[in-house]
């Protein structure tokens, strides 16, 4: 952990990515859910994540984001 504080906004096809309550990045992306699954894949499509595509998981109030497995964490974000 670094001990910032990170957050995402979703609305629409736009993704907003913040660190610290500063804007790191703003990109479309398009989701779809894995047949049999409760997964979502999300596609990311302007190249400004680390990754094209995440594997996501919602549970009550947190998303739970896979990275490929070349990286392997998880990472957590908690509705406010």
């Amino acid at each position: 952990s670094t001990g910032d504080t990170r957050a995402l906004r979703f609305d629409g096809t736009v993704v907003e990515s913040f660190r610290n309550d500063s804007l790191l990045v703003t990109q479309r992306y398009s989701m779809a859910v894995v047949a049999g699954t409760e997964t979502f894949q999300i596609t990311y499509e302007d190249g400004g994540s680390a990754f094209d595509v995440q594997m996501a998981e919602l549970r009550a109030d947190t998303l739970i984001l896979t990275d490929p497995c070349c990286d392997g964490f998880t990472s957590k974000y908690v509705r406010d």
